[in-house]
């Protein structure tokens, strides 16, 4: 609008009396008189409209008592005006309306236009027309509350942003979740906000609806500013500056287990493997989180997602069905421990690394403790959903290189040919451990079962299917 404005002032003639008598000769002279601008107002713009004539725009610098703006050869009959002002950045200030001004063929036309009394222009109506003179035609705002303008009709409106926002924040608060105490698994501090109603505010032409801040109208949005498990709490949720600290050590935690150090530990010594032995870190007190649990297992895989107990944690090398028929990897874990998954956590359980896998005296090539620890090849370890090559501590299976990114994990039975773990000793007659299927996916198809009723033999001892290792659990 402002480049039209500009054109437009080109109209803008400072006739002296020659002027004006030339101008009586042919046609008829405009001059409007603009009182009372505002102080800080930049320009004064004069809109004329005719039906005999094109509309016309005036600008001029605004003087805070009078600014005059003349126009010549005009066609006579009757014009309105629109007189406004704008600030330095085009924005209007002061609007007032001149309906009816008759132009006189050899005559000039003086109107004085109060801005501090004049009268305001006429509505905007669904019509196509710029009716109010601003530059545009049908706006929202400037028709009846909650109307629209579609195809030169008009209908009530879903929404008017002259209906207001209907300010929520009322409704804030942050609670705390859960139960707060040493027994408590799961308890979080949550700020719950709400944001103000700024759409479908209209309920007829004419009328808003009548809104008001509650959980019908004010939509909800939750953001957790802390959480805790068992053996912590939540403290300062209601200000709004929530701290997790750890309860003191012996608090009770559920059953017979106590908090020690943040963590809900027995308060015996747990072995973590199912039968109740630990063949691999046997120190519970040094290793309480980890355990190397012997066994065999027939449910394929170590890997695979949802790997769960099958034969009620029956298995291992002194449990009641140590051939494992029937049972998975996962039946080798005590209640409360699983699978360990991949290398950070057995670094978080064990920060000695592998080293305690295997007791002293074991002889060579004697276990294999795997973890669920995924890799797409060359016994890579990735955090992928890749299944290939089977990992763990040990001292059997081959020695994982350095820079493979699986450390503190030491051993793999990588296979290069289908249907084997390529590992002799590991496998029978020497060992119970077998990888059918494709020598991409070891992972999820390896099994303890190839020796039952201790039909392998290894260094001149029998070997059965809970023996030369099984999986390193993990406290949960």
């Amino acid at each position: 609008m402002r480049n039209g404005r500009m054109a437009w002032a080109a109209l803008l003639l400072a006739l002296g009396c020659d002027d004006d008598r030339t101008a009586s000769l042919r046609s008829a002279v405009l001059q409007v008189n603009v009182l009372n601008t505002s102080a800080d107002a930049k320009n004064v713009v004069v809109t004329l409209r005719g039906r005999s004539q094109p509309e016309r725009m005036l600008r001029e610098e605004a003087r805070v008592q009078l600014t005059v703006l003349r126009v010549a050869d005009l066609e006579p009959g009757a014009v309105d005006l629109r007189v406004h002002t704008t600030d330095a950045v085009d924005a209007v200030l002061q609007s007032v309306w001149v309906p009816d001004v008759m132009l006189v063929r050899g005559e000039v036309r003086e109107v004085d236009v109060d801005l501090a009394t004049g009268v305001p222009p006429p509505d905007e109506v669904c019509d196509h027309l710029d009716n109010d003179h601003d530059g545009s035609t049908d706006e929202q705002d400037e028709l009846a509350l909650c109307a629209e303008c579609v195809g030169n009709l008009e209908r009530a409106a879903a929404d008017d942003p002259r209906c207001g926002n209907v300010r929520c924040a009322s409704l804030d608060r942050t609670e705390l979740r859960g139960t707060n105490t040493a027994e408590g698994d799961a308890k979080s501090c949550v700020r719950v906000e709400h944001l103000d109603l700024a759409s479908n505010r209209c309920e007829r032409i004419g009328k808003c609806r009548p809104l008001s801040a509650d959980s019908t109208t004010c939509q909800a949005v939750e953001r957790v500013l802390a959480s805790a498990g068992l053996c912590r709490v939540i403290t300062g949720c209601e200000s709004g500056s929530p701290v997790v600290t750890a309860v003191a050590d012996g608090t009770p935690c559920g059953g017979d287990r106590t908090c020690q150090q943040g963590e809900c530990r027995s308060a015996s010594p747990d072995p973590g493997c199912a039968d109740g032995t630990r063949e691999g870190f046997i120190d519970l007190g040094v290793h309480p989180d980890i355990a190397g649990c012997s066994g065999g297992w027939s449910v394929p895989g170590v890997t695979r997602d949802g790997l769960v107990p099958a034969c009620g944690r029956a298995s291992g090398n002194t449990g009641a069905n140590r051939e494992g028929n029937g049972c998975s990897a996962a039946d080798l874990c005590a209640a409360g421990w699983h699978v360990c998954r991949g290398r950070a956590e057995v670094a978080a359980k064990a920060p000695g690394g592998c080293g305690d896998a295997v007791p002293p005296g074991t002889p060579d090539k004697a276990l294999l403790f795997a973890v669920a620890q995924h890799s797409e090849m060359n016994t890579v370890c990735t955090d992928s959903s890749g299944d290939n090559d089977v990992f763990g501590c040990g001292n059997l299976g081959t020695r994982i290189e350095a820079g493979k990114g699986c450390a503190p994990l030491d051993r793999a039975l990588a296979s290069m040919r289908a249907g084997t773990c390529s590992f002799n000793e590991a496998e029978p007659n020497l060992g119970p451990w077998q990888c059918p299927g494709s020598d991409l996916h070891e992972g999820a198809s390896v099994t303890k079962k190839g020796c039952p009723d201790t039909s392998c033999q290894y260094d001149g001892r029998p070997v059965g299917n809970a023996d030369k290792g099984g999986v390193l659990c993990c406290r949960d």
